[in-house]
């Protein structure tokens, strides 16, 4: 996105020497070179300051009050949403397929959340009850 704000305001600066010179104007290019280039600083720094605080900065102080597990929900309902987009969109090497979801934290360590079986559990009978085993 970032990219795209930087062209945009570069063609946007540009066309205001144009606009000039269509008046009569004549500003010479190496000073319209010099003025668009510091006028587009001053605004991607600006258009990035204001994009923090207004997106990122708000963002942050709502992710700092989840939960693990509210985390790890959200992190699933993300890589769906991309998964999603991924579908309908032109595909590129990117997240597809079930999702495994596993929390770490400093007291639990790794903990799964929710994690896919590559197999039917019902026809693995001995792996289920193993699982069962180890819980008791």
């Amino acid at each position: 996105m970032e990219a795209v704000v930087d062209e945009q305001s570069a063609l946007g600066f540009e066309s205001v020497f144009r606009c000039l010179r269509d008046s009569g104007i004549d500003v010479p290019s190496d000073l319209a070179g010099a003025i668009t280039g510091v006028c587009q600083q001053r605004f991607m720094a600006d258009w990035k300051r204001l994009n923090w605080q207004y997106n990122f900065s708000p963002l942050l102080g709502v992710l700092q009050s989840l939960s693990v597990q509210e985390m790890a929900h959200l992190a699933e309902s993300l890589l769906g949403i991309e998964s999603l987009k991924e579908r309908v969109t032109s595909p590129s090497e990117s997240v597809g397929g079930p999702i495994d979801v596993a929390a770490i934290t400093k007291d639990e360590g790794l903990v799964w959340i929710r994690r896919k079986h590559y197999f039917d559990a019902a026809m693995n009978m001995r792996y289920v009850s193993r699982l069962r085993k180890s819980f008791d």
